[in-house]
């Protein structure tokens, strides 16, 4: 069975006990590092959860020893509100690549969805947070007048699915955002720069047929989901990293970054 070892604060670790989600999972909490590492040591995989509130450097330390031995330890960083900069200071860990708010270890199905997919390594995809079966629409943009239309048809639909409206002005957003991304940042030259970085927003742009924009959303009735996806995978650690710093630190003026946009589309 695979491992969920963690060291949470009491209110958190007492509600993942509680959980009953978690069957094929076994669920072991650890009070010291050194606890860790000899719990863990025959184990090729399994994943940790550690509040950023309750560890220090030594907790890190020791999942890199359990990588380093062969066994492969998935560190999630847990966060409470309120917390920023011991959630910021996680995140500067080489171990760590994933941050989960306590409220969703306590409620709801991301975190069991979350343990699925990383326990399958498969990672991507809106397919996990919908009901099986319900197949997701989908688009595919080659310029950036298909963008608005798009748009147009997704607040429709999300209109017609009995989306609060509020949540629907948010996702709409969002799609906007992640397609803006996707049509001037992501496609690159044979030497790395940004092929239409420089671009005004409001220029229009002709993708080729290597670079086309696929769009696909879904809602049923626990949630709607929407995924952008570009085929060049230029969207790194360090530019995900940026924008979580500022979100859990509340900065919100624009990045000093002309012709490339204000920095807001992931931040948002």
């Amino acid at each position: 069975m695979p491992k969920l070892v963690h060291h949470l604060s009491p209110e958190t670790a007492g509600a993942l006990d509680q959980r009953a989600d978690l069957g094929e999972w076994t669920v072991t909490a650890v009070s010291d590092p050194a606890a860790l590492i000899a719990l863990c040591s025959d184990d090729k995989s399994l994943v940790l959860l550690l509040d950023s509130a309750a560890v220090s450097d030594e907790w890190y330390e020791a999942a890199s020893k359990i990588n380093q031995s062969g066994s492969l330890c998935t560190t999630m960083i847990v966060f409470e509100k309120g917390c920023a900069e011991r959630a910021l200071a996680a995140m500067s860990q080489s171990v760590t690549t994933h941050m989960l708010p306590a409220s969703m270890v306590n409620d709801g199905d991301y975190l069991p969805l979350t343990l699925q997919k990383l326990s399958q390594e498969n990672l991507f995809g809106i397919e996990h947070y919908i009901t099986p079966g319900l197949e997701p629409t989908r688009e595919v943009l080659s310029h950036t007048r298909q963008k608005y239309e798009q748009l147009e048809v997704f607040e429709r639909f999300c209109e017609l699915s009995g989306v609060a409206p509020r949540i629907a002005y948010a996702a709409v957003t969002v799609a906007d955002e992640l397609v803006m991304n996707a049509i001037y940042h992501a496609p690159v030259l044979e030497d790395g720069a940004c092929k239409y970085g420089d671009r005004p927003r409001n220029e229009p742009v002709s993708l080729e047929f290597s670079e086309r924009v696929e769009f696909r959303y879904a809602c049923d009735d626990t949630r709607l989901v929407l995924a952008v996806t570009d085929r060049f995978g230029t969207l790194n650690w360090d530019i995900i990293q940026q924008s979580l710093v500022r979100c859990l630190r509340g900065e919100v003026n624009p990045l000093d970054s002309p012709g490339q946009g204000a920095g807001l589309g992931l931040y948002s």
